[in-house]
């Protein structure tokens, strides 16, 4: 079931076209991967299914309620001067959840995340994966039906990235909420995704789609399967192709 559409979507900047027209459903239990040269518009794309930003044509279909869609960017934007806890429970107590069920709320979902023992602290004092924890457990913490994340582990480096996106799809196959991220890491989509849109650079197009036939959580060494290494390189061809390249 469909719980994010873009239907024949275009956005215009000062005149300048950056996004579209393209079509793009995002399902229920599904993970969709936006990958394409920088400034093709996959952000605009996240921001558009989000309800954060108005198309300049075409149509939004949105099937969430209020507090039903969260947003990972990737910066963690955690409110330096709360603690962990409450950083966790800032979404709740905002949607009206009364403040000792916010904090509950907010322990499961630091449970989820490993970072229970955390919860008293501030976010100066967390490592940049420990953060991203925090805003991946925040998000969850609505038991959203909707999840979007915009690069969320860009800024970390490669041994914390992959660690986190074991965890992630972990969590997914817990919950099944409708997933759409941007990344810039081919490897990342493949891994995390059960469909690859590649995008044209702007005015961004989506020009191919790769289905990744393998479940969540992923299996064990499943970057080293022939699944995994033949849809990088159809993505891969895909996103070369896009650019002009040969």
């Amino acid at each position: 079931m469909s719980v994010a559409t873009l239907i024949d979507v275009s956005v215009t900047y000062n005149g300048r076209q950056a996004l579209g027209p393209i079509r793009l459903q995002v399902n229920s239990g599904e993970t969709t991967a936006l990958v394409g040269p920088s400034g093709c518009g996959k952000s605009t794309a996240l921001r558009l299914l989000a309800g954060l930003e108005r198309p300049t044509a075409g149509q939004v279909e949105r099937h969430v309620g209020k507090g039903e869609t969260a947003v990972v960017f990737q910066a963690p934007t955690l409110a330096p001067w709360e603690t962990v806890l409450n950083n966790v429970a800032l979404p709740l107590r905002l949607a009206g959840v009364e403040s000792d069920v916010a904090r509950e709320k907010a322990r499961a979902a630091l449970i989820r995340v490993g970072l229970l023992d955390a919860a008293g602290l501030k976010p100066a004092q967390l490592s940049g994966g420990m953060a991203m924890r925090v805003s991946i457990a925040r998000a969850l913490s609505m038991s959203p039906k909707l999840v979007l994340l915009d690069e969320p582990f860009a800024a970390l480096d490669e041994i914390t990235r992959r660690k986190l996106a074991d965890d992630v799809t972990t969590l997914w196959a817990d919950a099944r909420p409708a997933v759409a991220f941007v990344t810039h890491s081919v490897d990342e989509a493949v891994f995390m995704a059960d469909k690859i849109l590649v995008m044209s650079p702007a005015p961004g197009r989506i020009v191919h789609e790769a289905s990744v036939l393998a479940g969540f959580p992923r299996p064990p060494h499943f970057r080293t399967t022939e699944i995994f290494r033949r849809t990088v390189e159809q993505v891969s061809d895909a996103l070369a192709q896009s650019m002009g390249s040969s």
